[in-house]
């Protein structure tokens, strides 16, 4: 018996208005539960795990069961010796090619320590944990690094540069349909510390930041984000309530972690489990992180 696979990607970009892109995208996967029916043809769509909450969350309908859907997930993740393996065999196949007929491992190449941290960790620190990013950060090493005999912690810096800029524009791409002025926004944090408390985006600080970047800004009522900013000039604004809505939402695209209390770890939307925060998990005396692939882009201070 012949056997089919249908893959659907690209389903986040902007195809059609979101009033009614989230109805057919949940229509869709409905279609798909029902094609398990049919053995010998495999449906396959390709959705972050935001874009598919809102999906499922986007009407209240009465008995409405999510558990039903979660035996059709297949959560995709990477780990670090999968990463390092792709890594070593992209140096190799390039290196070999052009210089040499041995085989040539990472630590060959990348030769020094960046800020007392093993070369291999600092680049891997500076992704969410997928070949994407790892490859691109390494070929901008590789590019700065063009004529040298290996690639040390100054070229690595200056190659971050570049890598850091095109990861938060390519960031602001990614989520333009659900955020499409997250970059303009993520200047809030330009030149704040890397980790820093909740209390101390005052309004002030944050109504001075966000008054710098008003040209860069379209599409307002669009961006939920921008929406909750704009709402702080407005007489009944709730300030408190809307940082913890502006955070709980910026945190979801990965720019920024938080460490919910004391004893908590901080979370990561790409990296752990907790791809949402609840109302409630945000407090004054909480830790936002600035994820270090933005730090150089962000004029990040340590």
């Amino acid at each position: 018996e012949e056997h089919f696979y249908i893959a659907i990607d690209m389903l986040d970009e902007d195809w059609a208005d979101d009033r009614i892109r989230f109805k057919l995208i949940k229509s869709l996967i409905d279609t798909v539960r029902r094609f398990r029916a049919v053995k010998n043809v495999k449906v396959i769509l390709a959705l972050r795990e935001d874009l598919l909450n809102k999906v499922l969350h986007l009407e209240s309908v009465p008995g409405f069961q999510e558990e039903k859907y979660e035996s059709l997930y297949l959560i995709l993740t990477w780990n670090k010796k999968q990463l390092r393996e792709l890594v070593e065999r992209r140096i190799n196949l390039l290196i070999k090619r052009r210089y040499t007929k041995r085989d040539v491992s990472f630590s060959d190449v990348f030769t020094s320590y960046v800020d007392n941290q093993d070369p291999f960790e600092y680049l891997l620190d500076r992704t969410f944990m997928r070949p994407r990013d790892i490859i691109m950060f390494l070929n901008e090493c590789l590019q700065f690094a063009e004529g040298k005999p290996s690639i040390t912690a100054t070229v690595i810096k200056k190659a971050e540069e570049t890598y850091s800029a095109k990861r938060l524009q390519s960031l602001a791409t990614e989520w333009h349909s659900i955020y499409p002025n997250l970059k303009p926004v993520a200047q809030i944090f330009y030149g704040m510390k890397n980790c820093f408390e909740v209390s101390e985006l005052t309004r002030d600080v944050i109504l001075e930041k966000y008054e710098q970047i008003p040209s860069n800004v379209k599409d307002r009522e669009a961006d939920q984000i921008t929406r909750l900013l704009d709402s702080l000039y407005t007489e009944n604004a709730n300030f408190g309530s809307v940082r913890n809505s502006m955070l709980r939402e910026i945190y979801v695209t990965g720019l920024i972690g938080i460490k919910t209390g004391p004893t908590a770890t901080t979370g990561w939307s790409r990296l752990t489990a907790a791809a949402t925060l609840a109302p409630g998990d945000v407090r004054p005396s909480s830790i936002v992180c600035i994820h270090p692939m933005f730090h150089r882009a962000l004029g990040i201070r340590y």
